[in-house]
């Protein structure tokens, strides 16, 4: 853990510096320096998220659903449960489960709970992202893959990064069109990734409050 907080430590100083000299950029009017330098700096960003993706792994509460399918589909913990999630109401139930997934801005969003930060954080990923993994899983023969090996461009040709397909996948699995299946394996279903049913996840998502306030 102590090498992964150093290397967010370095690349959020780096993020840091890059906003400072883009800034710089723009009021110099030094247009084509900034786009390149706003295209690095969302490379970094997207690194930290990656590197925080892994040390926030062993801190919140994952789900995988059980034999049975779909939206209702039972779901059972993995790993270790979130500490002491916010609670609401005097029967002191928890005021949601984590994690969630949410829709804010056209953005899937994961809302989980980090024991570490004793916080609610949120990984995003935009709908086009979510388009370019669903269509690699459907493409996929046999439905098996393993995340590492899931390389996916989205419709501009821009890589989908690592954070944004876990994202995507933890969701599908929700829904019952992804599971589990081996050490670091999972299985697709395509008949449950076509257009129709994409169309039917995504309008059941419920829109992101935002961060507890408080």
């Amino acid at each position: 853990m102590e090498a992964r907080d150093y290397v967010i430590q370095v690349l959020t100083r780096a993020e840091d510096r890059i906003a400072a000299r883009l800034k710089e950029a723009a009021e110099d009017r030094q247009y084509a320096v900034a786009t390149e330098l706003a295209s690095i700096s969302q490379r970094v960003r997207d690194l930290i998220e990656s590197v925080a993706i892994a040390e926030r792994g062993d801190d919140q509460e994952e789900t995988a659903p059980t034999g049975r399918t779909g939206p209702g589909a039972r779901r059972i913990s993995k790993g270790r449960a979130p500490a002491d999630p916010p609670s609401s109401g005097s029967e002191g139930r928890t005021s949601s489960r984590y994690p969630r997934f949410v829709l804010s801005e056209g953005r899937l969003v994961k809302v989980a709970w980090s024991k570490t930060e004793g916080t609610e954080y949120r990984h995003r990923a935009p709908e086009a992202s979510v388009r370019a993994v669903v269509a690699a899983l459907r493409a996929l023969e046999s439905g098996e893959f393993a995340m590492k090996q899931l390389s996916v461009e989205d419709g501009n040709g821009a890589k989908v990064p690592a954070y944004q397909t876990n994202v995507i996948v933890a969701w599908l699995g929700t829904v019952g069109a992804v599971r589990k299946a081996g050490r670091g394996g999972y299985l697709a279903f395509p008949d449950r990734l076509t257009t129709a049913d994409m169309e039917r996840y995504w309008t059941a998502l419920d829109a992101d409050p935002g961060p507890p306030v408080g």
